[in-house]
């Protein structure tokens, strides 16, 4: 198992793009002009989607949903289950 580690991190280090481009995969494709909303403590939260890494909230742009989410909440909490996203239900 530790060879399999071992392999992907020499895969990144000669190739660091590939590094960069697998961190900013994420499961969830959300199409540009989607708007999300939030409901949090009585207040409703707009958020449209720009790109897949470009959020617009209450006119300013941030490039991901964590930092809305922990804007909103006021401590970190992952952007993608604070939108519900990882509901089961």
């Amino acid at each position: 198992m530790a060879q399999k580690h071992i392999t992907k991190l020499n895969l990144y280090s000669v190739d660091p793009n590939k590094c960069v481009a697998n961190a900013n995969n994420t499961k969830y494709h959300i199409k540009p002009g989607t708007r999300l909303l939030k409901k949090f403590k009585g207040n409703e939260h707009v958020v449209t989607v720009i790109a897949p890494d470009q959020f617009e909230y209450s006119g300013t742009t941030y490039k991901s949903l964590s930092a809305i989410a922990t804007l909103i909440c006021g401590h970190k909490v992952s952007g993608y289950d604070f939108f519900g996203f990882n509901n089961k239900k």
